[in-house]
């Protein structure tokens, strides 16, 4: 629907700027997809043994994890999007793009932050709303892209991906609150947030002295050591630490 809206309301050289973007929102996005295919058997099962106890540990996990990448990753992408572009060559048309990446990366942080809040409604007896969820979404989307392309131009059908879907995503958490009392968020959200924007911030007051190769390295080395250390430290995910205990075991036995 973006694609087409932008060729026919703008020109093909934006439609190609707005992929451009979107190749690095799918990027945040490729690990919701693994975690899907993980938890809705397990869902299922769950649902299916009454098992609210696992369904609930299964959203808030999902929700802290996803969100904990996909930070990761937006911050890391925004802080070298223009320097990367410059120092591989690639056409500086796409520079234009950086915005329509960071309302869409918002949008993807938001969509992936929530957890498997659909997986969840879809495997239980209310499939129905998840359905009727989705066509909420599209008649959102649909004409709310064609006319904030219209009116703003590129970044519009990106403004119009990250309302609908911040709307679509609200909707689902509500009904999962007020059916079965149950929701994604706890203060570690809140702190993984507030961690990734002081090392986003960090990390490019001291990679601003750089340009070019330097500037990449030492921006995305900071932050990642930043970043890692930090979420480590603080304990924001409790999957972390049997993984990088398990990695130790392995590099020093």
């Amino acid at each position: 629907i973006d694609g087409l809206v932008l060729a026919a309301r703008i020109d093909l050289k934006s439609v190609g700027i707005f992929g451009f973007a979107t190749y690095f929102v799918s990027v945040m996005q490729a690990p919701f997809r693994s975690v899907i295919a993980i938890t809705i058997p397990i869902l299922s099962r769950s649902w299916k043994n009454k098992d609210m106890k696992e369904i609930k540990k299964i959203y808030s996990r999902s929700s802290i994890n996803l969100l904990t990448f996909s930070l990761a990753a937006f911050f890391c992408i925004t802080l070298c999007y223009d320097q990367a572009i410059v120092f591989f060559n690639v056409n500086p048309d796409y520079l234009q793009g950086k915005w329509v990446f960071i309302i869409l990366g918002a949008m993807a942080v938001i969509e992936v932050g929530t957890g498997v809040n659909g997986q969840i409604i879809g495997t239980s007896t209310y499939w129905r709303f998840e359905l009727w969820t989705s066509l909420l979404l599209t008649s959102i989307l649909i004409p709310l892209s064609y006319i904030l392309t219209v009116r703003y131009g590129l970044i519009g059908p990106a403004v119009a991906n990250l309302i609908s879907f911040s709307i679509y995503n609200a909707v689902r958490i509500w009904f999962l609150w007020k059916r079965f009392h149950m929701q994604p968020f706890s203060k570690k959200s809140l702190l993984i947030v507030i961690i990734a924007f002081f090392c986003f911030s960090t990390s490019y007051y001291a990679a601003s002295f750089f340009t070019s190769l330097p500037f990449l390295l030492v921006a995305c080395s900071l932050f990642m050591v930043q970043y890692s250390l930090l979420v480590y430290y603080n304990n924001i995910t409790p999957d972390l630490k049997p993984v990088m205990n398990s990695l130790k075991q392995r590099l020093f036995k």
